[in-house]
């Protein structure tokens, strides 16, 4: 929805992801791999020549993980004229300033990023690094000039938290003060390195129910 251009499609530009997040399924599931910049542009404006596409969601787990690739695509999309406006989903680790500019000046304007924790220690536990606070605040605040909508992701119940732990959390979502903040249940996948080590505590059988918002262990 914060992208309002309509008619709106998916576009995948590549799978995976580069990380090991122990609770995470992407790195389970596919090898990361990518489509190169020119084959993404073809299907963007074969996606506006034929269907009217103005606005699009980048469905890639991890969308900067190689930036040469990025300024590729935003570069083509702006040499064929192609004017969508889209969002995209990456770490903030993989984000400057500059390449935030390349970007919107192709059409970014929405970014989701994940944030998890406010806590190192609870993000160790599931082998997670962020970059500095001063970094996420940093970037939050340029798409805010930029006028780039951030969707920032939070975990609560990883198996290091605490109460206190999780209130952290929800006072840095509160301070990051992004357009939106979602709030997961975390959830061991089947298949990750996280739910092998947590067997013996998961409490509920009926897969449906390892939806990110109830507590399965």
């Amino acid at each position: 929805p914060a992208i309002p251009q309509r008619p709106f499609l998916p576009v995948l530009a590549s799978r995976g992801c580069t990380f090991s997040c122990s609770y995470c399924p992407y790195p389970v599931f596919y090898h990361w791999n990518k489509r190169s910049a020119a084959n993404v542009v073809a299907e963007i404006q074969q996606l506006v020549e034929r269907y009217g596409v103005r606005g699009l969601l980048f469905r890639d787990p991890l969308f900067t993980a190689d930036r040469k690739r990025v300024t590729g695509i935003c570069e083509g999309l702006r040499s064929d004229g192609l004017d969508v406006r889209w969002a995209c989903e990456t770490r903030l680790d993989l984000l400057d300033e500059r390449l935030i500019d390349v970007m919107y000046r192709a059409g970014l304007r929405v970014l989701n990023v994940a944030v998890e924790s406010s806590d190192e220690a609870v993000l160790a536990g599931v082998k997670r690094k962020n970059p500095a606070d001063s970094h996420q605040e940093r970037i939050i605040r340029y798409c805010d000039r930029r006028g780039v909508r951030v969707t920032v992701f939070y975990v609560l119940g990883l198996p290091e938290d605490t109460e206190a732990t999780i209130r952290r959390t929800v006072r840095y979502a509160k301070r990051l003060n992004t357009h939106v903040a979602q709030f997961f249940v975390c959830t061991p996948f089947p298949g990750t390195a996280f739910y092998e080590s947590l067997k013996d505590r998961i409490v509920e059988m009926d897969w449906e129910r390892f939806d990110c918002y109830t507590p399965t262990f």
